[in-house]
């Protein structure tokens, strides 16, 4: 069975590190995990960035898919 988990918040609340925490946690009990990071797929996807609504749109949906697209190859 596979899942999601999304973490949100404000540039630097602390996503990064609750994220790591938990993979660490879930790795030892022999859970798998990937890590995805807005930040770095926005570097792919808008190496220029501009921030309007449009490209917000793309990139969180972009982001959204990466993770469907994870989840159902398990």
């Amino acid at each position: 069975m596979a899942w999601v988990m999304w973490f949100t918040g404000l540039p630097g609340c602390g996503k990064t590190t609750i994220a790591q925490r938990v993979k660490a946690m879930l790795s030892e009990m022999g859970t798998e995990v990937k890590i995805l990071q807005l930040d770095e797929i926005r570097k792919e996807i808008t190496p220029v960035p501009r921030y309007t609504e449009e490209e917000r749109e793309i990139v969180y949906s972009s982001l959204a898919y990466m993770a469907k697209l994870l989840a159902e190859a398990e």
